[in-house]
């Protein structure tokens, strides 16, 4: 972990641009997840410092955690309203940052959920990236 913050601590990711942006951390299973997660928990203050916002929704335990983003995923895979899911993404921006979603079960997504996600996204004039992680299932 130490080798991940001091990168992290070299880094800055304020920006000026007016658009929020989110990172969107998609973790299939057994790729480490929940230790990317646990580093971004315990380190949001660092990472606040250097124009990363995590936003903490889980109460963090030793047990295995779905990430920040596990409620999104809930509602993308429900009858949920387009206003909802545009509800629920606008408690991830903060402005001049770069917010980061992380959840397993972004790995789960239907197309039509992503499709979903996606519209919701540029409705609210969010600039987005991916960052998957994946591994062979024999592995």
């Amino acid at each position: 972990m130490n080798s991940e913050m001091e990168y992290l601590s070299q880094m800055s990711f304020q920006s000026q641009k007016p658009n929020p942006r989110i990172l969107f951390h998609i973790g299939a299973m057994k790729t480490g997840s929940t230790a990317i997660q646990n580093m971004l928990s315990k380190n949001q203050e660092i990472l606040h410092e250097k124009g990363v916002f995590y936003l903490e929704t889980a109460i963090r335990s030793q047990y295995v955690q779905s990430g920040n983003g596990e409620n999104l995923c809930h509602l993308l895979n429900s009858d949920a309203k387009c206003f909802e899911i545009k509800h629920e993404l606008i408690q991830f921006i903060k402005p001049g940052y770069l917010s980061i979603i992380s959840c397993e079960v972004f790995s789960h997504l239907s197309e039509y959920s992503w499709k979903i996600l996606f519209e919701s996204l540029n409705e609210l004039n969010v600039e987005f990236q991916l960052i998957a992680f994946i591994r062979s299932p024999i592995d």
